[in-house]
């Protein structure tokens, strides 16, 4: 008799199905198996005999139902895979933000700085610029006021 494991493992090589996709069809499998054995279990309070479980498995192994659970774990890794990818590019995109942030308060203090250090060491040169322009202006006057 095939084993479920090598049931699966033989309908996974017949389609090329991941070792992903084979893994989440055993565990889907042994989740529904248990479920409805529980599910029996309590409703009519006896072990389910041994041709119920036969029966269950057969409906469980068939390949309808195979194919229906590998279509399922294709979308939940298809799903995951998208929320995985978004949540990176919400990280990247929340670091590029708060870099470019960062950058721009950085670029403005280092422009202040620049435009301080550049006013303080040609001072002396604007002072005498402003002086050079009244008396220039001053002498214009008095030339003006002499004709």
């Amino acid at each position: 008799m095939i084993t479920p494991y090598d049931r699966i493992n033989e309908f996974c090589e017949s389609r090329s199905a991941s070792k992903l996709q084979e893994r989440i069809l055993l565990y889907k499998y042994y989740k529904d198996y248990q479920e409805i054995a529980d599910n029996y279990r309590k409703a009519n309070n006896v072990e389910p005999t041994d041709q119920l479980k036969l029966g269950w498995e057969n409906a469980f192994l068939s390949d309808t139902a195979l194919d229906g659970n590998m279509r399922l774990a294709q979308e939940e890794i298809k799903e995951e895979l998208s929320n995985q990818i978004n949540k990176y590019k919400r990280s990247v995109s929340l670091k590029n933000f708060c870099m470019n942030v960062l950058s721009g308060i950085i670029a403005s203090f280092l422009f202040a700085w620049l435009l301080v250090a550049i006013l303080s060491l040609a001072q002396d040169q604007v002072r005498g610029w402003i002086n050079n322009l009244y008396a220039t202006n001053k002498q214009i006057e008095q030339s003006i006021d002499d004709k």
